[in-house]
């Protein structure tokens, strides 16, 4: 079996949840003895190998708007060479952009069943449009753009029970499924115990409160910031860290000063994947304020490494939370309830219990049985063929 990966952003090309996700389903699917063959974007065109995976990449552009995510703009009738010379059994669309419009076109001509997967709403993409008075109307108009994809394919899949609602609520889709983007659980083992990893950081003596993220509108880091100084006048060692970068990142910094709460707040920036595996493992608490995530992989992420959680309460964030209780959920926007949310949390004795919980959670997310179900659902597409 030969499958088609259609996504504008795979490593290393841009950065964030779904180009990991998308990767490490190649590299599952491939470990399972499927063929892969992966049509992305690039700073040229060429033809290249990854860990068996076989990628062709198409040249990229990058809006200033965007710059975390470059798409391909220009691909002539590349789609369709490609998919005439792969011959795929099945073609899965990551994306809603013209690569993925023309992947889909092509392969509708040939009869070749259609697997589209839901990574973002439009809510997400209206963050960086900065005509907000006509956000609304990009809204209605994205909407009708992703239902021109899930109308036109044999199946969709989206990661949570929230994101395949929002398909399954608004098209007339002919097969839904849901399917978590997966962890690959095995790198996320714990190296260190909790001091040895907040010595390495010198950190010692302090509660880290992580939060691991793009720092821009959409993810509401600003919430968190706006959480710091209640909780440190409670807990004087709470130090509140932020890992990752974006275009909020000054104006985050400058708030944290005259607030006079810089010396509680550390903004790291972009940093090594060892050195991020280090803070999850110093920390006591993960937060994520966004109130517009479509799973959560850094909450997953946090998960995995035995952290309790405290999320906002919109989204697909709430269903991560569970039980066993592993964590709280938060009025999506409100400082002040998550100040105390994280007050409570820090001041409970059973920190360990709520993070073992999150580790036993996290379990039906491993990578494994994403392949699997993935899989089974190629193999149904082809079965029933017409």
């Amino acid at each position: 079996m030969k499958i088609l990966l259609v996504c504008d952003l795979y490593p290393p090309e841009g950065f964030g949840g779904v180009q990991r996700a998308v990767s490490s389903l190649a590299e599952s699917l491939v470990e399972r003895g499927v063929e892969v063959v992966v049509l992305a974007g690039g700073k040229v065109n060429l033809v290249e190998h990854a860990k068996k995976v076989k990628i062709y990449r198409l040249r990229n552009i990058t809006l200033p708007l965007y710059q975390h995510a470059p798409f391909v703009a220009f691909f002539g009738s590349r789609v369709k060479e490609i998919i005439d010379v792969e011959k795929p059994d099945v073609v899965h669309i990551e994306l809603t952009t013209g690569l993925g419009w023309a992947s889909l076109t092509e392969a509708r001509k040939r009869r070749i069943p259609l697997v589209f997967t839901l990574h973002a709403l439009p809510e997400n993409v209206n963050q960086f449009l900065p005509i907000w008075p006509f956000n609304a109307f990009f809204g209605a108009l994205f909407w009708r753009w992703i239902g021109l994809f899930a109308e036109n394919v044999s199946a969709v899949t989206a990661p949570s029970v929230y994101a395949l609602a929002q398909l399954t609520k608004r098209f007339r889709v002919r097969q839904a499924v849901r399917i978590s983007n997966g962890l690959d659980l095995s790198e996320y083992g714990r190296q260190y115990s909790q001091k040895e990893a907040l010595r390495k950081l010198s950190l010692e003596n302090q509660k880290v409160i992580l939060y691991v993220g793009r720092l821009h509108h959409e993810k509401s880091p600003e919430v968190l910031l706006g959480a710091v100084k209640k909780v440190v006048s409670e807990i004087p060692e709470a130090k509140f860290v932020f890992v990752g970068d974006g275009p909020m990142k000054n104006t985050l910094v400058t708030t944290s000063k005259k607030e006079g709460i810089s010396g509680s707040v550390s903004f790291t920036g972009f940093i090594s994947d060892e050195e991020m595996k280090l803070y999850y493992q110093a920390a006591s608490v993960f937060v994520m304020p966004s109130a517009q995530e479509l799973q959560g992989l850094s909450v997953m992420e946090a998960m995995a490494y035995s952290l309790p959680i405290i999320v906002a309460r919109a989204g697909a964030l709430p269903e991560l939370v569970g039980q066993p209780k592993n964590g709280f959920t938060f009025t999506k926007y409100d400082k002040i309830d998550l100040a105390n949310k994280i007050i409570t949390l820090l001041g409970k004795g059973d920190l360990e219990v709520f993070g073992k919980n999150s580790y036993l959670q996290v379990q039906a997310h491993g990578l494994k049985y994403t392949a699997e179900k993935y899989v089974e659902l190629y193999r149904s597409l082809l079965e029933n063929k017409t």
